[in-house]
């Protein structure tokens, strides 16, 4: 749960950033970037709607393309997803539950999971959205913090290569 409390915090940031930026590059940016917040909020919808009959179904997203537009209402639906997390119980990760998903044009499967694993994909997805929102917005010229994009796996091992790097170097003489 906590992976995907610290990545809505990541979309906040990314979105604070994104408004501070001179008005003729925030509007065109948040117009390109919109959609990213979007999709993660309406995941984490589908993900709390199942929550109840441990059915999530991730192809019933509301796709409320108003949500895309306005920097408040993602602002506001972000905050109540990190509130919805937070309610979540120490148990809420027990038991198995089913997730329906389209995997293909004419395909779609259920699949058995656990809440805990869905709040791990939920995370890693999550990220994957910020990565492109920060790519977008560094190509529009904003400096934005490049630990924003970094998957927790890719900071910890990055972490663990600096403070070891100089400890043995094989291309060393």
């Amino acid at each position: 749960m906590r992976g995907c409390l610290d990545t809505l915090v990541r979309c906040e940031d990314l979105l604070t950033a994104i408004e501070a930026a001179p008005r003729r590059i925030s509007r065109d940016l948040a117009l390109r970037v919109g959609p990213h917040f979007r999709h993660i909020v309406d995941h984490f919808g589908c993900f709390f709607q199942g929550l109840a009959h441990r059915h999530v179904d991730y192809d019933e997203r509301a796709r409320d393309t108003r949500l895309e537009r306005d920097p408040e209402r993602i602002r506001g639906a972000l905050r109540e997803t990190r509130h919805g997390l937070a309610q979540l119980g120490a148990d809420a990760g027990l038991g198995a539950i089913d997730v329906h998903q389209r995997v293909c044009d004419d395909e779609a499967v259920t699949v058995a999971s656990t809440l805990d694993r869905e709040l791990a994909f939920l995370s890693s997805h999550t990220i994957h959205h910020i990565s492109i929102i920060v790519r977008v917005a560094t190509a529009s010229g904003l400096v934005i913090n490049p630990d924003l994009e970094l998957a927790f796996s890719t900071a910890a091992h990055r972490r663990t290569f600096v403070s070891t790097e100089n400890l043995c170097d094989p291309c060393a003489p």
